[in-house]
């Protein structure tokens, strides 16, 4: 059995870096790219994309939070979640 840690900087230091290493460990977690997809009910691209960006859309972040309890706005792109949550509510 392998256990993964990764000890999250605080959110007020926590950096674009940061953000890129935590959507690549999500991938990882999920087994890939085509697993994390097929889970999340997105592309294969789509996820590439993420990667290559280093962030993940506001919807897809929270969908990435439900399946892997990683807080939204740490993988989001910096006040989308916020943003679209409240959108949502309205």
């Amino acid at each position: 059995m392998t256990i993964i840690a990764y000890v999250l900087p605080k959110i007020e230091t926590f950096t674009a870096e940061d953000r890129r290493e935590l959507v690549e460990g999500v991938v990882y977690l999920a087994g890939g790219v085509e697993p994390l997809a097929n889970e999340l009910g997105v592309t294969a691209d789509e996820v590439r994309t993420w990667v290559a960006q280093g962030w993940v859309p506001p919807t897809d972040a929270i969908r990435v939070e439900a399946a892997y309890s990683i807080r939204s706005e740490l993988v989001a792109y910096p006040g989308e979640v916020e943003a679209q949550t409240v959108k949502g509510a309205e």
